[in-house]
């Protein structure tokens, strides 16, 4: 992507996306390709580090030491992501794209960041909004369905989401894209494409 278009796609999303997802814009960012097998790249200390755990700080309403931070660098995942998007443009749902968290163990994030959410394992903590796939705006909700590993670390996951249209457990089957739960500001979206694991944050 040359200068122009990067700056017009980041002036477009800017306008598009809530304020809540400005992070989303990293995402635009070419990452370096990576060698094969390999959808991990830790993060060193500097702006994107930064702004990858500024959210994070924000939300999880306590205090927390941040061992690592990898950034996903997956084209496929990615890929199917866009094409969800386009599909949800096509249907002329709002996309609203934004940064959600989702809490998990380590196997499970790297199931995620290999082969992306698996609506399969919907369930696993309960299902209070339906099937499908649970995040949530805030970490301090996500944090409750971390598991501790060794040296008490924990691991987030934190996704770039489209929610799509909202509907409610009652509606019709394939007539919304998400359920909402906005005293917590928890969502679930019953596509595993409308996801894409951006960062893994791991901490103590």
């Amino acid at each position: 992507m040359c200068g122009d278009q990067f700056a017009a796609e980041k002036h477009r999303a800017a306008d598009v996306l809530p304020p809540l997802c400005a992070l989303c814009l990293l995402a635009l960012r070419a990452p370096p390709p990576l060698p094969r097998g390999q959808v991990l790249t830790p993060l060193a200390l500097g702006p994107e580090f930064t702004e990858a755990t500024a959210l994070f700080i924000r939300t999880l309403g306590g205090p927390a030491v941040i061992e690592r931070v990898f950034r996903v660098v997956n084209p496929p995942l990615a890929a199917m992501f866009e094409l969800c998007r386009e599909r949800l443009g096509r249907e002329l749902h709002p996309t609203g794209e934004c940064l959600m968290f989702h809490g998990t163990d380590r196997k499970a994030a790297g199931s995620i960041c290999r082969s992306g959410f698996d609506i399969r394992y919907s369930g696993s903590h309960g299902q209070a909004l339906g099937t499908g796939v649970y995040f949530a705006r805030k970490a301090s909700y996500s944090h409750d369905f971390t598991v501790k590993d060794v040296g008490d670390k924990r691991c987030m996951v934190v996704a770039r989401v489209l929610p799509g249209k909202a509907g409610k457990q009652t509606d019709p089957p394939g007539t919304y894209d998400h359920v909402r739960r906005s005293s917590d500001d928890i969502i679930v979206v019953k596509r595993e494409q409308q996801a894409c694991p951006l960062y893994v944050i791991y901490y103590s």
